[in-house]
This record gives structure tokens, C-alpha cells and sequence, in this order.
């Protein structure tokens, strides 16, 4: 695990430290110590001893990809780049999102720092005992985020159907490291008494965080506006890859293409693969204190993975992507 630490980008231990230290100043909590942090940047490595790591870069026309792809896809990109041979990184990127694979190129110019946040969340009274959370998060961000409020004392129900289940349920310990603590619930916001039984629920919560794509509970009937109308107190809150308004917005990406994509994987012209998907523990500690402010409020708020990253310091230069 030192190793894991050690290989990760400069600033990041020191970003989740500065998150846990907010919200623990909001719920009145002590921070944990760096150790602690330190173990959920690398969460996967310290819980799953036989965990595979990342995939390396794949070098391409003109510069290199990450494709953090999944059996079923190898044909698919396989297909796309005979297809496309002088194809170079921007391009094959563009074109693998197309079909929804999560490619995307390694950049030399960092992610610009989102604007500093001019006011922190609203203390709460003591834990948070009697706030209620609907978790419709996967992997491993939005399950820290929704973990941490757990252990604030919030009761987290976590909706993972059997129809299409967390993907770390095939790492039972990492699993149970991330969702333990919470209800887990089999439903299927498709069916008719699986969705009565989801907006029962939604009717009693304070907020509901998801890690879905932006368009799938629109598509299910339950944007913000519709779940407003079931709990007007209701907070929500998306955990995604990329922020609104920029190209990538509705990229599919996992922590390690973030990494590629946010010009801190490029070190001296070369790509410098992460030991393990960082960016979605800092996202998940950025997630938990965005969480804290939204929880009964009936606004609607967004953590992306790339500004969580983004906002932590770097010696890096900051030359405009």
C-alpha cells in the first residue's frame, strides 16, 4: 500500500485530508488520521490483496489512450481502431465515447481548478442521526461518499438490483468495505411495485446521491424536478466523470482515464499510469462534504471526478487546457 501511495500524483493525500477536515468541522467529528486516508485513495489494493490494477496505456497515433474496457468491448474497440488506424488520441477518444467506451486520451495541459468555494456547508446539530440517504451509487466513488455520511450516522439505503449489480460485487471484501454499513435494497426502477417501493422510500429521505449517467433518471421519469415533487426537502446530488458545460460532459470515464485525461498522467512527454483509480477516492471525499450541504435542503448539486481532482494542489504548470 506504501508503494500505491508513494506512486500517486503530488497533492492528493493532502486534498482528501483538507475534504475529511471540512466535514468533520460540519458534523462536529474528529479527522481521521492520514492513515486512514491514505487507505481509502487506495481502497481497492488495501482490501482486495489479489486486486489487478489498471490497465497500461495503450500507445496509439501521435500519443496514447487509456481503454478501461471490459471483455465484452475488446471486439467492439478492436473493430473501431481497424477501422480508424491514423486515428490519434483526441480522435479515437471521440469516437470510442461514441459507442460508449470509456477511452480516453492522455493529456499534457492540466484540467483548469474549478473557482474556490466561498462558503462551506451548514453546520449540523451532533451526527446524523434520523437523516435518511437513498444510495443509487456503484464502484467506488458515490459508495465512499454515501459510506462516510453512514458512519455520520445517516441511514443510507443503497438500491443495488439484481438486474444489473454493483460492479465490486465480485470483490466481496472491497464491497463490504464500501456499503457494509448501509440497507441494501433489490430494486428495479423498470417494474411498477419496485418503483412504488423506490418513491415510498424517496418520500421519506432528506437525499438521494447518484453515480448514473445524467440521463438515465430522466429516463426513468425521476429528474430532480420529479423526485422534488415526491420530497420537496429531497437534496440531490450526481457524482459524474465531468462537469456541465464542457465537452466531455457525458463521457463515460473511470477514475484511471481521469487521471489520463486531467495532464497530471503525462510526466517529462511520457504516460505515467496510476497504481490504482485515486480519482474516485477523492471524489468520494469531495462527494461527502457536497452531500453535507445538500442533505434536506431540496437543492440539487454535482461532484465530477475531474475537478475533484483538479482542485487538489500539484507543483505542476497550469498552463490552460
Amino acid at each position: 500500500m506504501r508503494r500505491a501511495i508513494a506512486g500517486l500524483p503530488a497533492g492528493m493525500v493532502e486534498a482528501a485530508v483538507r475534504w475529511r477536515s471540512i466535514a468533520a468541522t460540519v458534523v462536529g467529528g474528529e479527522v481521521p488520521d492520514q492513515a486512514v486516508v491514505e487507505r481509502e485513495l487506495v481502497l481497492p489494493l488495501a482490501t482486495e490483496p489479489a486486486w489487478p490494477g489498471p490497465s497500461a496505456p495503450m500507445a496509439v497515433p501521435g500519443g496514447w489512450v487509456q481503454a478501461d474496457l471490459i471483455d465484452d468491448d475488446r471486439d467492439t474497440f478492436d473493430r473501431l481502431r481497424r477501422t480508424h488506424p491514423e486515428a490519434g488520441p483526441e480522435t479515437l477518444a471521440e469516437l470510442a465515447q461514441q459507442l460508449r467506451l470509456p477511452v480516453l486520451p492522455y493529456r499534457t495541459r492540466p484540467w483548469p481548478a474549478p473557482p474556490a468555494a466561498t462558503s462551506g456547508p451548514a453546520r449540523h446539530d451532533g451526527n446524523l442521526a434520523g437523516r435518511t440517504v437513498i444510495d443509487l451509487t456503484s464502484l467506488w466513488a458515490g459508495p465512499l461518499a454515501t459510506r462516510l455520511l453512514a458512519e455520520a450516522g445517516a441511514e443510507v439505503i443503497k438500491i443495488d438490483p439484481a438486474c444489473r449489480p454493483d460492479g465490486f460485487r465480485v470483490w466481496p471484501r472491497l464491497y463490504d468495505a464500501l456499503n457494509g454499513a448501509k440497507q441494501v435494497i433489490d430494486l428495479d426502477l423498470r417494474v411498477g411495485d419496485h418503483r412504488a417501493a423506490f418513491e415510498s422510500l424517496v418520500g421519506e429521505a432528506d437525499l438521494l446521491v447518484s453515480s448514473l449517467s445524467r440521463r438515465v433518471l430522466p429516463n426513468l421519469g425521476y429528474d430532480h424536478a420529479a423526485l422534488r415533487t415526491l420530497q420537496p426537502r429531497l437534496g440531490t446530488l450526481d457524482i459524474v466523470g465531468f462537469p456541465v458545460g464542457c465537452p466531455e460532459q457525458d463521457w463515460l470515464a473511470y477514475g484511471t482515464g481521469v487521471h489520463a485525461i486531467s495532464g497530471r498522467g503525462m510526466v517529462d512527454g511520457r504516460p505515467r499510469p496510476t497504481p490504482v483509480a485515486y480519482p474516485d477516492g477523492l471524489a468520494g471525499h469531495a462527494g461527502f462534504v457536497r452531500a453535507l450541504e445538500l442533505l434536506g435542503t431540496g437543492d440539487h448539486g454535482e461532484v465530477s471526478l475531474i475537478e475533484s481532482l483538479a482542485a487538489a494542489p500539484s507543483t505542476a504548470r497550469t498552463t490552460p487546457r
